[in-house]
């Protein structure tokens, strides 16, 4: 599927290291870079991900300020 330089490149990619704040997820860590097959001839891989489930949740809790200003007016 991948050329010797092909596959050299991708093992590169996943030897490099570098520090993030946001929340790392060990399952996603260990597919990154590396090609999934697809149908016969195709592949997807994952180059970089937005953190786990957590940050779903917390941008749930922090609307746009769009968001905010849609929202009608209640109380008294």
């Amino acid at each position: 599927m991948f050329s010797s330089e092909q596959k050299s490149a991708i093992e590169t990619a996943r030897a490099g290291w570098a520090q993030t704040r946001r929340l790392v997820v060990p399952a996603v860590e260990d597919v990154l870079y590396s090609p999934i097959p697809v149908l016969e001839t195709g592949f997807v891989r994952a180059v970089d991900y937005m953190g786990g489930d957590s940050g779903i949740v917390q941008a749930r809790a922090f609307p746009t300020a769009r968001a905010r200003a849609a929202r009608p007016m209640t109380g008294g």
